[in-house]
Order: structure tokens, then C-alpha cells, then sequence
């Protein structure tokens, strides 16, 4: 069973394709989240948690999800991870928390995919992205052979700050940053209701007829990106460094002889 978190649809294309390419379950934790299903879950095969990094480890409600969620079958998990630059302490995290609830750890892999933290960086054009996504594609046919034959993953190395970018800059991200009060609205706003739609712990709602932000946001910035006419922005950042959405997967795979469907 892959479980698997998406904001901008990076981490939606590699657990589709694996689900695809493994023939396994898929299950979206958006939809958990959004529609307070149980946090139980049940496979026969290992499960694999995809997930992007926020501030160089697990969302934090997909670490709490983690921690408290029923596993029944079985007692072995992956975790495919998708990044910008690199993932931190992500791993370190992960381990300790499976080892806790007393499964069996089976590895972590750490993707590159092109990054949706408008705050800090340029966002790529869509042409660019869907090279970056092309180049790691045998990476994932990769990930996914190793867990076809029950190896354990070992495809991420660690850098020399990384206990420092998943502990205090993690903290002061889901402290300071991690907060919707400086989500604006413009007048571009169509009140389309996309946004309250996508939120996935249904954190945006409506109030007098403006779009209103409450005090629970994850800051996936899915909002911000996936809003039609661009009416949302925090601090102005997403105007001055642009938007990204995943390409889809047809425009992705577009030259099958070169990316071969495994």
C-alpha cells in the first residue's frame, strides 16, 4: 500500500507511477486528512509512505499521522521522499519513528523534483520542470525494482547541517512561518471555491463572502498554486517568484522509448 501526502502534485506523480508500475494500492492522505477518515490501515505487501519534505523533514501532520495510525498486515515500510536540494534529517526521523511502533524500517529514498517554495526560490517553467522530472524517472524505476525484490532502500546521503535543518530551522518554520495570517486575498479572487476544495484540512473557508484562512494551515502552499487567476499570495512572494503545478503525467512521459513504463 503506497500512502501518499501531495500539495503541488510532485509527490502524486512518483506514487501514481510506482502504484502503477507495482501494481499496489494507493492511498491519498489528503483525502484522509480532509475527510477525517481513520488512521487505519491495512496491506499484505510493505507499506510505502511518499511525502515531500517541509523544512527538511515530514510534513508535520504526515509525522504525526505516522506516529499514531494503525498498521495491520504488514510490518515492514518504505519511505520515498520528494525534495528540492536535499531532505535533511528527514530520514533520521523516519527511522526513529518506525523503530518506536516497532516495524521494520526498510529504507529511505530521497527524490529531486523541482521545488513549490516560492518564499526562497524562482519557480521553474513548466518546459524546465518537466526536464528535471524526466532526468529522475530512472531514479524511480530504480526505487521501485529495489522494492519489488524486498531490498532495503539506501539512496540518500546525509550533509553536515542537516541535524540542524531538521531541528531548529524545522521548528522555527512550523513556530513562526507555518502560519495563514499572512495569506492574502486580492480583489482577483473569482470566489471560484478551488481553494477551500483543495485545502486538505479544510482550513480555508468562506465568511461573509470573503475567503477566510483559520489557525490549522500545513503550509503546502497548494492554495496559492493551484488558484486560477493567482488571487492568493503570502507577503507577496508568490507574485515576485512565480507558480508551479506538476506537470501531468502524459506530458512527462510523452517519449515512451526514452521512459519505458516498467
Amino acid at each position: 500500500m503506497i500512502l501518499y501526502f501531495s500539495s503541488t502534485g510532485n509527490t502524486k506523480f512518483v506514487a501514481e507511477m510506482m502504484a502503477k508500475d507495482l501494481k499496489d494500492e494507493i492511498v491519498s492522505l489528503n483525502h484522509v486528512f480532509k475527510y477525517n477518515k481513520k488512521w487505519e490501515f491495512h496491506s499484505e505487501t510493505p507499506f510505502i509512505l511518499a511525502a515531500p519534505v517541509y523544512a527538511w523533514r515530514l510534513p508535520k501532520k504526515v509525522e504525526l499521522l505516522l506516529k499514531n495510525a494503525v498498521f495491520t498486515g504488514s510490518k515492514e515500510i518504505y519511505f520515498v521522499i520528494t525534495m528540492g536540494g536535499h531532505a535533511g534529517s528527514a530520514m533520521n526521523s523516519c527511522q526513529r519513528i518506525t523503530e518506536k511502533k516497532q516495524m521494520t524500517y526498510m529504507g529511505f529514498a530521497g527524490i529531486p523534483m523541482p521545488d513549490n517554495y516560492f518564499l526562497a526560490d524562482q519557480m521553474l517553467s513548466k518546459e524546465k520542470a518537466v526536464l528535471k522530472i524526466q532526468k529522475v524517472i530512472p531514479f524511480i524505476h530504480n526505487i521501485e525494482n529495489i522494492i519489488r525484490n524486498k531490498q532495503v532502500l539506501k539512496l540518500y546521503e546525509h550533509k553536515s547541517n542537516d541535524w540542524f535543518l531538521s531541528s531548529a530551522a524545522y521548528w522555527g518554520f512550523n513556530t513562526f512561518m507555518k502560519s495563514s495570517r499572512a495569506f492574502k486575498v486580492s480583489d482577483q479572487c473569482i470566489h471560484c471555491g478551488k481553494c477551500i476544495k483543495e485545502c486538505p484540512v479544510n482550513n480555508i473557508t468562506t465568511k461573509g463572502g470573503k475567503i477566510t484562512f483559520g489557525n490549522q494551515c500545513m503550509f503546502c502552499l497548494g492554495c496559492i498554486h493551484k488558484c486560477p487567476v493567482h488571487a492568493i499570495d503570502y507577503k507577496g512572494k508568490a507574485k515576485k517568484n512565480g507558480y508551479y503545478i506538476c506537470p501531468s503525467s502524459s506530458e512527462i512521459l510523452a517519449d515512451n522509448k526514452e521512459f519505458p513504463q516498467k
